[in-house]
């Protein structure tokens, strides 16, 4: 039952702050029972961009995070610390013109699904941060696809797997990511839920994001009705 604010890097992303976000849910009949605003920090020029710099293993308590300037440790600890996860840290980066530059989140260089992952090993230069990080997946179950780093500027690592009222479990992705593909790793994929896909190309090209900056689990607790 808790909603938390995240502390922002960019400033028209703390508009948001501002945002209604409590009454919707209600409406929808989701419980909320506290809202937690960490948004402070920015002050201090402090950040941790919600699911973007945090990839969370819910089931595990696990969060993984790429440090950035989008994702500060202290931040990160005190988050584990208080909602009782295990941080997995490491550092990305991606070639730019030649040089090798810090990757802005986490989730443009990994998705955690329920028995799968998605990571791009090229991203990390740091062999011990690389062999934790994978020590973590492989010993949680998961499945590792992995990618290389042109398929991480296309976006392959920026999905979200989903479930429907049914239980069905569904990956949604780009069009992008998903012609970045090898037939061999869509069939991985599709091993773990039916592949929907749509054209961002305005959001991936203006917008510097895909698929997972785009969406967010809710997994606030339905509201009893007392009958």
């Amino acid at each position: 039952g808790k909603i938390i604010f995240y502390p922002m890097f960019a400033p028209n992303r703390r508009k948001e702050h501002l945002l209604d976000f409590e009454g919707p849910l209600k409406q929808n009949g989701y419980y909320v029972k506290l809202t937690k605003d960490l948004s402070e920090a920015e002050n201090n020029k402090q950040y941790l961009e919600g699911t973007g710099a945090l990839v969370l293993d819910r089931a595990h308590r696990i969060a993984y995070c790429a440090l950035s300037e989008r994702a500060d440790r202290s931040m990160l600890d005190e988050y584990c610390r208080t909602e009782n996860y295990t941080p997995v840290v490491f550092h990305a980066f991606q070639t730019v013109h030649g040089e090798r530059r810090p990757i802005y989140h986490t989730n443009v260089v990994l998705a955690v699904g329920e028995d799968f992952a998605i990571l791009c090993p090229q991203a990390i230069d740091d062999p011990a941060e690389l062999k934790t990080l994978l020590k973590s997946l492989k010993d949680t179950g998961k499945e590792i696809i992995e990618i290389n780093e042109n398929q991480l500027e296309s976006f392959a690592a920026n999905c979200l797997q989903v479930r429907n009222k049914y239980g069905n479990r569904f990956i949604v992705l780009s069009n992008q990511a998903l012609s970045s593909l090898t037939l061999y790793q869509t069939a991985q994929l599709e091993k773990h839920g039916k592949i929907i896909h749509q054209d961002l190309h305005v959001i991936e090209t203006c917008g510097g994001g895909s698929v997972r900056h785009m969406m967010a689990e809710v997994f606030l607790p339905k509201e009893k009705i007392l009958s």
